[in-house]
């Protein structure tokens, strides 16, 4: 009776619809990618994560913390606001996208698709950041989750086509994304009427680039494996770790995305501390109560799928399959605290956790090297060690927000 009441209370969570939704979006995203990851060489494909990692960063950044702003309801005619917002973030997005791509894969043939993807990507994070402050999180995860419904559709093409250059693949990547864009902008174009803000532009620019700080930590720590990885790892091995992150790390990120997105503007709706907490406490014990049995069931797959589906064409020790399940409840959990700030802090708190997300991807930069002598397992579990000590201070930060 109490598992019956358990199980319908985790059901009924707005995030479940969301996480669902997403979660279609995801397993388009991990299906393409393991398709690509049994058609290409295991160095191609680890270019090819390398250069995905690199363009999420960038889809990130270039909203310059606007779709926050959007999402938090504090800007007024957000439509107005995304198309010179887009317009800044293309003028400069290039020469960093170019000068990344050389640095990091040593070949800029990629940048233009690096380029693209990013542009795009940030496009679809402003587009549904209107939906997501309106609460129609359906219309938000339809705008958000095209591009990966696409990406496989290119990848089963590749795959009937026989064509197996990493190249083709990076052009799928990022026109799955440029057609996500027009997809997004059409959806939000019916619903949204273009007028001329009220509001001080540059105003708005300062209080968004305050967020823009914890969010380009956040998006340091989540690449960071891969990042470092590259620096360290041979290609192949590399691929191997892209390949793990995608069968284990993902549907912990897909989960807390769901929370996230819903959390954010209930908590920001509350009237009081007290219904602040309550609302907290709630959020936690979801994460926890859907983790924990994703954990046990990703501890027990994952070996034996990547051993049939791939032979011995990449190494994937349980060791690292164990770190990174370590890596995404520490995530989870982490997601769940981040919204909360995110809804209630002031510009003070904020730029603390800006300092706290900064420090934090120090410290995982550090550990990740320093462990990196044990391979891939070792780099997950110091970047690791950075996520959980960003829990600690952020924890710290959120507590005097919702105590009387």
């Amino acid at each position: 009776m109490m598992l019956g009441t358990y199980l319908q209370r985790m059901l009924k969570h707005p995030a479940v619809l969301t996480t669902v939704l997403m979660g279609s979006g995801g397993v388009a995203s991990m299906l393409a990618n393991i398709l690509y990851a049994k058609q290409l060489l295991a160095e191609d494909f680890g270019r090819l994560v390398i250069m995905q990692a690199i363009a999420f960063v960038a889809m990130g950044l270039l909203p310059m913390g606007f779709e926050s702003l959007i999402a938090r309801r504090e800007v007024h005619a957000p439509l107005f606001v995304i198309r010179r917002v887009i317009a800044a973030g293309t003028a400069m997005a290039l020469a960093i996208l170019i000068l990344g791509s050389w640095l990091i894969v040593g070949n800029t043939d990629i940048a233009i698709f690096i380029f693209f993807a990013g542009v795009s990507g940030a496009s679809i994070r402003l587009f549904a950041a209107i939906e997501q402050s309106k609460m129609n999180f359906v219309r938000t995860q339809i705008v958000t989750q095209s591009p990966p419904f696409i990406f496989l559709a290119f990848a089963c093409c590749h795959l009937m086509l026989g064509l197996r250059s990493w190249h083709e693949a990076g052009v799928a990547y990022a026109l799955s994304f440029a057609l996500g864009a027009l997809i997004g902008y059409i959806i939000v174009r019916r619903h949204e009427v273009s007028t001329i803000p009220d509001q001080n532009y540059r105003e708005m620019t300062i209080r968004a680039l305050a967020l823009i700080g914890i969010l380009a930590s956040i998006l340091l720590l989540n690449q960071l494996p891969l990042f470092v990885a590259a620096g360290v790892l041979s290609l192949k091995e590399v691929g191997a770790l892209g390949l793990a992150i995608t069968l284990v790390v993902s549907p912990f990120r897909l989960l807390s995305h769901g929370v996230g997105y819903t959390l954010v503007p209930r908590m920001a709706g509350c009237e009081n501390r007290a219904s602040r907490r309550k609302m907290l406490v709630h959020e936690f014990l979801f994460a926890i109560g859907m983790g924990l049995p994703g954990a046990v069931a990703l501890l027990v797959l994952v070996p034996p799928f990547v051993a049939f589906v791939f032979n011995d064409q990449y190494e994937i020790s349980h060791g690292l399959v164990v770190s990174l399940i370590v890596l995404g409840l520490i995530r989870l959990i982490t997601a769940v605290i981040l919204a909360a700030i995110n809804a209630v802090a002031d510009a003070k708190v904020l730029h603390l956790s800006n300092l706290i997300g900064w420090a934090s991807a120090l410290i995982a930069a550090g550990c990740a090297f320093a462990l990196s002598r044990y391979g891939a397992s070792g780099i997950v579990s110091g970047v690791a060690m950075g996520w959980a000590a960003r829990i600690g201070l952020s924890s710290l930060l959120l507590m005097k927000e919702v105590r009387d």
